[in-house]
């Protein structure tokens, strides 16, 4: 039914009087729970007047979490100017609110947290995955908009802001000191990257893969390997304990080890490689020194052998036997 509906009324009168009775009793007639009365939803009214059951109920009848009018805040950004943190996360991990749904300024949940300075909130939402630097109509993050009289809320965002950038959900999670449902998964879903990286590389080592040739950032591939593993066993210790510390650093000294052993031994196969080539080389300049010599030795032959020729031509034309004696010594 449309605006037009008495019900409409009824329901906000219930509801500002904090009747939650006739609240509930008027949600459950079939009245439309997305209508809109005093330029507010039914659904925030609901949560700013604290009455949970009717925002249950509501939410039960197909109310959209997500619905805001114009000029007035978001279901999540009320639940966060009322300081209810505990709606707050009802209507994030019950409901699936949208994060970074936004006013017609462009402000989401996040810049209400912050503006009220609520630590608390902050947390709550940026451990579920929002945009911790998305901007306003007027260019203004979240941080731009923090009070500086809430250190504490500065140094946070400033500090999520960073982690979120390098993607460092491990960092973020320890940040908020809360379990995250959002940041889980993406701990999860790059812990499974890591591991996959590493078992693929140590398969093609196994099958005779090339770990000696280098990236283009100059890292070879065992280094490589050894980078994810160690990424891996960080991400893991404050799961199974500070304790494990201790035998992670032998781990490391002993991959550590392992690597400069097998960085000599192929600096040493390099070497013996150089060597090889270089005797290679100085023999087939050898045969070629020999070859040459060959050549001189035969061009000296033949040269001597004209020698003699014009030493016999010589004598026959001293010895006065003339022209025949030529053509003799010719062949001819």
């Amino acid at each position: 039914m449309g605006d037009n509906d008495p019900r409409h009324k009824l329901l906000y009168d219930a509801i500002t009087a904090r009747n939650e009775a006739n609240a509930l009793s008027i949600a459950r007639s079939g009245v439309d729970v997305n209508g809109v009365w005093d330029e507010c939803t039914h659904l925030v009214w609901a949560i700013a007047e604290g009455l949970d059951d009717v925002t249950a109920c509501l939410l039960e009848h197909g109310a959209d979490v997500d619905m805001t009018v114009p000029g007035n805040s978001t279901p999540l950004g009320v639940a966060v100017d009322v300081g209810r943190q505990d709606m707050l996360e009802f209507l994030v991990e019950e409901w699936n609110a949208q994060l970074d749904v936004r006013t017609a300024s462009g402000r989401a949940a996040l810049y209400a947290a912050v503006v009220v300075g609520n630590l608390d909130s902050v947390k709550c939402l940026v451990s579920r995955g929002c945009t911790i630097d998305a901007q306003d109509d007027c260019g203004n993050t979240p941080l731009d908009c923090a009070d500086q009289d809430h250190p504490e809320l500065v140094q946070f965002l400033a500090s999520a802001s960073f982690l979120s950038t390098k993607k460092d959900y491990h960092g973020l999670i320890e940040l908020c000191g809360r379990s995250s449902p959002f940041l889980d998964r993406r701990f999860a879903l790059c812990m499974r990257t890591t591991f996959m990286f590493c078992l693929v590389q140590t398969k093609k080592i196994q099958n005779g893969g090339d770990v000696a040739p280098s990236d283009y950032a100059g890292i070879t591939l065992t280094s490589r390997i050894y980078d994810h593993e160690k990424d891996v066993v960080r991400h893991i210790l404050p799961y199974v304990g500070a304790n494990q510390g201790a035998a992670y650093d032998q781990q490391v000294l002993h991959h550590k080890a392992l690597l400069a052993i097998s960085s000599q031994q192929q600096s040493n196969a390099e070497l013996v490689q150089t060597i090889a080539e270089l005797r290679q080389t100085n023999a087939s300049q050898q045969q070629t020194i020999s070859s040459q010599q060959l050549t001189n030795a035969s061009q000296q032959q033949i040269n001597a052998s004209q020698q003699q020729t014009i030493a016999e031509l010589t004598a026959a034309l001293s010895s006065g036997d003339g022209l025949a004696s030529v053509q003799a010594c010719k062949g001819e």
